[in-house]
């Protein structure tokens, strides 16, 4: 007897079968995230810093970079949902004073000299372009404060869903610093560029 083609009957009935499994449960806990998938394919990463009101580091960084690119390729993720902890959804970089634990950027910085090569890296654009990289829908789900790397790592997101609690803030001119993560690139694209510039020039909370 011929192996049945994938038109015949027997076919489609174990397709319509497989369509109709849950999808696994799957849970990381990382030391700054929690990531759970649920049966609908959702995979909900958490910021997990609440003490520090989700405060961005190194460690936040590579774990955040880690978890979209293993969902690139895990079929059971339909879609990426960020939220945060608490009562903020990210406070910023952690400048090392709040934690001592994992390494903050005070630390990370005191390793590098003045030559080119030792430059370091964005390290909120390195989250950015990992997101714009990304082929899984991401969504933001913003229930606090998202205070400049919190809103930068935001604006390639396909969806950014903001409670009535939800604070935005790009902070960066009020510290005499660049604006970064990508966010002068991004940001006029998405709210145009009047709209841009007071956001970034003013520092205000939006």
């Amino acid at each position: 007897n011929a192996a049945p083609g994938p038109s015949s009957p027997c076919m489609l009935r174990s397709l319509h079968r497989a369509a109709r499994l849950p999808r696994r449960f799957s849970t990381r806990r990382f030391s700054t995230l929690l990531a759970e998938r649920d049966a609908a394919g959702v995979l909900t990463v958490t910021l997990c810093r609440p003490r520090q009101m989700n405060a961005f580091n190194i460690a936040m960084r590579d774990e955040i970079i880690d978890v979209i690119s293993s969902a690139q390729s895990d079929d059971d993720t339909r879609v990426i949902l960020v939220t945060g902890q608490g009562k903020a959804f990210c406070a910023g970089a952690d400048l090392g004073l709040s934690d001592p634990e994992p390494r903050g950027f005070a630390d990370a910085l005191g390793g590098y000299d003045e030559t080119e090569l030792s430059v370091p890296a964005d390290h909120a654009g390195m989250v950015t372009l990992q997101a714009m990289r990304s082929t899984k829908p991401l969504v933001a789900a913003v229930n606090g404060a998202a205070v400049g790397v919190g809103c930068t790592m935001l604006l390639p997101f396909d969806f950014v869903l903001a409670s009535e609690a939800a604070r935005f803030q790009f902070v960066f001119t009020r510290l005499g610093i660049v604006p970064e993560g990508c966010s002068t690139f991004f940001l006029p694209r998405l709210v145009g560029m009047r709209t841009a510039l007071d956001w970034l020039l003013s520092g205000r909370s939006v």
